[in-house]
C-alpha cells in the first residue's frame, strides 16, 4: 500500500511540474522590446531583402555586431544550403568553455569556424563602450543561425547572454551549464493549413540527436495577431512523436525570418494600441487549430468541426 501511494505521489508531483511548465513565462514591455529588435535587426542583415554589410564571415556563415537602446545584439545566419546541410550524419561532440561542457552536434560547430574569435574584441569595446543596461548581450539568430547562436551563447557566458532565436535547428542537448534556459527564448511559426496546425519544419526535432530543446519554446499563431502558446522550458516537443496527425510545414510560409518580423511585429503593434503588458502566453483562443492541450488556452485540445481545434 505504502508504495502504491509512493507512486501515485510521484505521479501527481509530475502533473504538477508539467503545469508548472506551461504557459508560466512572463514577458514584459522591456523584454518584448528586445525581442522586437532581435527580429528586426536579423530580418534587416539576414532576411531575404537583407543587407550583408559589415558583417563577420566564415565561409557561408555569417554574424554582425549591432548596437541598439543600449544593449550589444549579435546576429547569425547559417548556410544557404540549409536544406542540404539538416540531412549531414548527426555526429556530437563536447563544446567546452572553462573546463565547462555541453554535448553538441558537430556539424553546426563546423560552420561557426573562427566567428567567435572575430566577433570577441568588436562585443568586448560595444559592452564597455556602449552599454547601458546590466546584461546588455544579446545573442540571435534565424534557423541555423539560431544553432549557431546557441555555440556563440557558450563562448560568450561570462556576459550572461539573453537568446532570442527564430525558428532554431535544436542544436544543445539538455541542461547544459553554459547556457541559462531560463535566458533562451526560440519563437517557432505555426500555420493553418487544410484544418491542421503545422510548424516552421526547420525547428523539427527530426533534424536533431537531441529529444529536448533548449529554453522556452514559444509558438506563434498565423491566424490571431496576439496569440503565443508558451510550450514549457527544456522539454520534449510532442509533436514530433505523431506524424500521422502532424504535419511540418515546408517552404517559405512559416519559415522565413521576414515571416517571423512580421509576426512579431503585429504583436508589438497590437500591444501598444489595445493590451497592456505582460505579453499573454497561455495559449491559443478557443477554436483555434491545435495538435495539444498544451497549445490551447484552455489546455484542452480535440475535435471540433471536423478538424482538431482548442475547445473550451
Amino acid at each position: 500500500m505504502k508504495t502504491y501511494y509512493s507512486l501515485l505521489a510521484l505521479l501527481l508531483s509530475f502533473v504538477v511540474t508539467a503545469a508548472q511548465q506551461i504557459g508560466y513565462l512572463e514577458i514584459t514591455e522591456e523584454d518584448w522590446s528586445i525581442v522586437q529588435n532581435a527580429a528586426d535587426i536579423v530580418s534587416e542583415r539576414f532576411g531575404r531583402f537583407g543587407s550583408f554589410d559589415n558583417v563577420f564571415r566564415y565561409r557561408t556563415s555569417r554574424a554582425a555586431l549591432v548596437q541598439s537602446d543600449g544593449r550589444c545584439y549579435v546576429a547569425f545566419r547559417g548556410r544557404r544550403l540549409a536544406a542540404l546541410k539538416l540531412f549531414v550524419p548527426r555526429r556530437t561532440k563536447d563544446y567546452c568553455v572553462d573546463n565547462e561542457c555541453c554535448l553538441v552536434q558537430t556539424k553546426y560547430e563546423r560552420d561557426l569556424g573562427d566567428l567567435v574569435s572575430k566577433i570577441r574584441p568588436e562585443l568586448e569595446a560595444c559592452v564597455n563602450d556602449y552599454c547601458t543596461e546590466m546584461d546588455c548581450v544579446v545573442i540571435t539568430g534565424h534557423g541555423i543561425g539560431g544553432s549557431l547562436a546557441a555555440l556563440a551563447a557558450m563562448s560568450f557566458k561570462s556576459y550572461n547572454p539573453f537568446g532570442i532565436t527564430f525558428g532554431e535547428v535544436q542544436n544543445v542537448e539538455t541542461p547544459c551549464p553554459l547556457i541559462d534556459s531560463e535566458r533562451w527564448w526560440r519563437f517557432i511559426n505555426t500555420e493553418e493549413e487544410e484544418g491542421a496546425l503545422v510548424y516552421d519544419r526547420l525547428s523539427a526535432r527530426r533534424y536533431s540527436r537531441f529529444p529536448k530543446a533548449l529554453g522556452h519554446i514559444l509558438l506563434l499563431s498565423s491566424v490571431d495577431s496576439t496569440a503565443v502558446a508558451h510550450m514549457g522550458i527544456d522539454r520534449k516537443w510532442e509533436y514530433e512523436y505523431d506524424t500521422r496527425r502532424v504535419r511540418i510545414l515546408p517552404g517559405r510560409r512559416t519559415n522565413s525570418m521576414d515571416k517571423y518580423q512580421d509576426r512579431i511585429s503585429a504583436l508589438t503593434a497590437e500591444y501598444a494600441t489595445t493590451l497592456t503588458y505582460p505579453i499573454a502566453v497561455e495559449g491559443f483562443d478557443e477554436g483555434s487549430v491545435c495538435n495539444f492541450g498544451g497549445e490551447c488556452e484552455s489546455r484542452l485540445c480535440g475535435e471540433s468541426e471536423g478538424k482538431r481545434a482548442c475547445l473550451a
